[in-house]
């Protein structure tokens, strides 16, 4: 599998990695699931162009 999405989903988990942090999403998947989020702030991500605003299960 392969595409933007993917690429996303992986640059995501490799920060939740470096932050030490289980589960990371993005903005619009937080959007979805609501409450019991904590914002981590913007983050550049690898080979992308902007920064995401990533949030970590409470």
């Amino acid at each position: 599998v392969i595409g933007p999405a993917v690429n996303l989903v992986s640059r995501v988990e490799m920060a939740g990695k470096a932050l030490g942090e289980p589960i990371v999403v993005t903005a619009d998947f937080a959007r979805v699931l609501g409450n019991d989020l904590r914002r981590l702030g913007p983050h550049m991500l690898r080979g992308l162009h902007e920064p995401h605003e990533l949030f970590a299960l409470d």
